[in-house]
């Protein structure tokens, strides 16, 4: 089976390697993400074997000091219709062949992600939102065991019902502290790409 069609099959995601997931919960959006009143009654964002509703693109990863990793993941709705994205942080990639490995995953400054429909980011046609990513790929304190390698870095939302998978060729994401830490850090929807990156100065990330 072809690696594209991989990402989009089912028993793939359930059968992901789970390791520690940095939850977030609750009903609060940041305030550069698209704004709507409520994502109940708008249609979910998703994908089939085939295409997707939404077109993620990498913009300007870099690596800067510090084996550090980051860029801005543009996500773009390519449906005919507006689409609500929902749910935690969670990245993912292929580190083994045939499953995805959940990267443990932070989530940049304080950026909360909806975890429900009614208060997710309404993607409207033909408009995009961005989200900062940073990694580093090698552990300051953790054994390089820790650190997971893959092709993918792979974004899943709405309840598994949406995969993203943007290319990082040779990515190595380790632990920012002891072995437990943040693998990747990502931050919440943003209207532009300079408030994306904003997320990452504010944090000292060039």
């Amino acid at each position: 089976m072809s690696a594209h069609r991989r990402l989009f099959t089912a028993a793939a995601l359930a059968a992901s390697t789970v390791l520690t997931l940095t939850a977030f919960s609750g009903p609060a959006i940041a305030a550069g993400s698209p704004a709507q009143s409520s994502g109940a009654d708008v249609a979910l964002c998703g994908n089939s074997e085939l295409e997707s509703d939404i077109a993620p693109k990498m913009i300007g990863l870099h690596e800067s000091a510090g084996s550090r990793w980051s860029g801005v993941v543009k996500l773009t709705n390519t449906s005919a219709q507006d689409c609500v994205m929902y749910g935690p942080a969670d990245l993912r990639t292929d580190h083994t062949s045939g499953e995805f490995t959940r990267l443990t995953t932070g989530v940049l400054g304080d950026g909360i992600f909806s975890t429900d429909r009614a208060h997710g980011t309404v993607v409207p046609v033909g408009r995009s939102v961005y989200q900062p990513v940073t990694w580093l790929s090698s552990p300051p304190i953790a054994p390089n065991a820790s650190c997971t390698t893959g092709n993918l870095l792979v974004m899943v939302r709405n309840g598994g019902v949406l995969t993203l998978p943007i290319p990082v060729k040779d990515g190595r994401f380790c632990p920012s502290g002891d072995i437990d830490s943040p693998q990747v850090l990502i931050g919440v929807p943003q209207r532009t790409q300079v408030d994306a990156l904003a997320q990452l100065q504010n944090l000292g990330i060039k």
